[in-house]
This record gives C-alpha cells, structure tokens and sequence, in this order.
C-alpha cells in the first residue's frame, strides 16, 4: 500500500482550516472568434454535417401497360436441382421431401419454410451495403385448398407468391411486395439500380439455398466466378411524377403478373 508524508507549515494554518491558493490560468481574449475566421473556412459546406432523412419511403412494383400500373402479384417459382440437373418445371413439394401429412395437419416445417429477399447497394460483395431485406412465407393454407379441392400432392409446387394489399381482401402478412427505402436514398430526378439476392430456407431441414435467375448451360453448375455474376438481380428503382409515388420493377414487364423462374445455385 502507497503512503504519502506531507509536513505543513504552521503558519498557513488558521482556525483550524488550511488555505490552498488556487490559480486562475486561463484568459479568455476578446479576438478569439476573430481568430478562428481567420485560420479556418467555417464557410465550406462540409463544416456541418449534411442532414440526412432517416423516414423511409415505400416502394411499389410496376409494369409497363397502356400506362403504367401496379403489379397485383409477384410470384417465384423455384426449380430446385435434383438428380443432377434442374427440374424442368417447377419443383413439386415431393420432390423435396415434404409430404401430405404437412399440408393436411399444416405443419410447421411446410408454413415456417420461406424465401428471403435481401436488397444490397451494388453487388460488388466486397463493398456492397444491406439496404433492406423482407421475408415471404409458403402458402401453406392455399397449398391445403388446392389439396382438398382435388389437386394431387404430386402437383403442388414449389411458389412463393405475395399479393398487392391493395388488391386483395385477405387478412394476412403482404411482406414482401413493397420495398423500404430511405428517401435520401432515391433520388429524385434520376433512376438508381439496385439487387437483390433470394434465398430459400427450409424448416424441414434447416438449411439456406441460394437461388439464381438463370440457370448454367453446363448442367454440372456454376464455376464460383460466374456464380458471382448470377447472384444478384438488378432492380430499378425511381421517384415517378406523374403517379407521384417511388416504384421499381424487374425488368419490363408488360402483365400485372410479375412472375420469376428461379434456378437452384450449384457450384462445380
């Protein structure tokens, strides 16, 4: 343990009370700001910091028509691969392990299973930036209606569909259809691209599949080059005038259907 020894004068001692002079070392000079004028520019733009909009807007798919309009449904259908190469039409809920008992007694593995969208500044994976990313369910209830309507376990596919909340009377979650952006994000006199990444994940199994909207010519996959090149889908997005709203879309499309074929990664 650190002791330390004072010894004090007596004759600062008075009433029982020690004083300690305590010095004044700072003089505040009446030139001061004049001062800082003059050795710095406080008149460059970049002395305050930009005031950035942190609402976020909501952004809404279209398709190009007569005129342009709303999309009512956005659908992907998954082509998984299997026995070494891509089923020629959509993947049937068979074929990738799940059975009728899932659809009858709805199970959890079948409705907790979903498509994550993940939106991304560029896609460049070394510099790119998460934007926003939303989540999109099975149907699970429409693939029990299409069971007991007739439909064959057989002949339930592998889609992932969400509609425009606006067009429909269901009461359920729509995650999925609009994108959320900041505003300071979009600029509004200029399109900005952007991409989005779509994997599958199962609860049957736990495990996350990366999807792709073409698939290799070589039905062995993708060198892990070209894959980079795959990964991601370009999306236009803009402030729009005439309909003063943000939209964007996924290419041209001229059907109020946006449909999308997606191909299971595979690598060589």
């Amino acid at each position: 343990m650190l002791k330390y020894v004072f010894k004090l004068n007596t004759n600062i001692l008075k009433d029982s009370y020690i004083n300690i002079p305590i010095d004044q070392l700072f003089y505040p000079t009446p030139s001061q700001y004049s001062d800082i004028e003059n050795k710095f520019d406080i008149t460059a733009e970049n002395i305050i910091n930009p005031t950035i909009d942190y609402e976020k807007v909501k952004i809404r798919p279209i398709y190009f028509g007569e005129s342009i309009n709303e999309v009512s449904l956005l659908k992907f259908n998954l082509k998984f691969y299997i026995n070494n190469n891509w089923t020629t039409g959509t993947t049937s809920l068979s074929e990738v392990g799940f059975d009728i008992d899932d659809v009858i007694n709805r199970r959890q593995q079948l409705e907790k299973t979903f498509l994550r969208l993940s939106f991304y500044d560029s896609d460049d994976l070394k510099t790119q930036n998460l934007l926003y990313y939303s989540t999109i369910f099975i149907d699970s209830g429409k693939l029990y209606g299409d069971y007991i309507s007739g439909t064959n376990i057989n002949d339930l596919k592998m889609e992932f569909s969400v509609n425009n909340p606006l067009f429909s009377k269901e009461i359920k979650s729509f995650e999925g259809f609009y994108i959320y952006l900041f505003g300071d994000d979009i600029p509004k006199n200029q399109t900005k691209t952007i991409y989005m990444k779509i994997e599958y994940n199962s609860a049957l199994n736990g495990k996350t599949s990366l999807f792709l909207r073409n698939r290799s010519i070589d039905s062995n996959g993708f060198n892990l080059n070209d894959l980079k090149t795959h990964m991601f889908i370009p999306i236009t997005v803009e402030y729009n005038a005439n309909l003063n709203k943000y939209v964007y879309w996924i290419d041209s499309y001229f059907s109020q259907v946006v449909e999308i074929d997606l191909y299971q990664a595979k690598v060589i």
